[in-house]
């Protein structure tokens, strides 16, 4: 009889640890925003879990909705944000969520807009998990934005950083030109100087003359 319930307790354990190895499973990471398009809809199997990730620039919150619908909240189990103030809620999927499990944002008007994404659970086998997320779109596009209003940044400082030696090259053309103009005046008084000395000299040489009687 002992051992009898010893064999009885080895086989639960094996089936334990079987079980056990079948339902630890992935890790989903799941960017959550109100998306441009609707989310695609997630497999995933027990023993998964889910991680959804936003940012402080808009308010979000993670709700499971076992109607599937965003006007009816009956039954809604409520899973984030964190207490922690962390902008992340998790769910691990269990035999109970075999079959379809919907996700939403409980902010106002969100899931109406598209916070929301259904999940396949399977029990086990293979899972094809999408990796597709409108809001890693989302990101891209911001970032992709600010590279280009970086580039266009950098543009307005080249043109910035060269509108000075334009600036100098006037003044250096202004410069240059009245530097000329101011030969030009210096030759043209010593032009009339000149000029001015040769009248000068032939006065006196007829004064002399008309001393001297030749």
């Amino acid at each position: 009889m002992i051992g009898g319930k010893a064999f009885t307790s080895w086989k639960q354990l094996i089936v334990s640890l079987i079980f056990l190895n079948v339902t630890t499973g992935e890790d989903i990471d799941f960017p959550w925003c109100i998306p441009i398009d609707s989310f695609e809809v997630q497999n995933a199997k027990i023993g998964d879990t889910v991680l959804f990730k936003w940012d402080d620039m808009i308010p979000h919150n993670v709700l499971i909705y076992p109607s599937g619908e965003c006007d009816d909240a009956a039954g809604a189990n409520f899973l984030g944000p964190n207490e922690d103030g962390s902008y992340v809620a998790s769910h691990t999927f269990t035999s109970e969520d075999v079959g379809t499990v919907t996700f939403v944002c409980g902010v106002s008007g969100h899931c109406d807009l598209g916070q929301k994404v259904l999940f396949n659970v399977v029990t086990e086998g293979d899972v094809v998990y999408s990796r597709s997320n409108p809001c890693d779109s989302h990101n891209h596009d911001a970032h992709s934005h600010g590279g280009q209003d970086h580039e266009e940044e950098s543009e307005d400082v080249h043109e910035v950083r060269h509108a000075p030696d334009e600036d100098e090259s006037e003044d250096h053309h202004e410069v240059s030109h009245a530097h000329d103009e101011s030969e030009d005046d210096h030759a043209n008084g010593e032009e009339d100087k000149n000029v001015e000395e040769s009248s000068i000299s032939t006065t006196l040489a007829k004064i002399i003359r008309s001393m001297f009687g030749y």
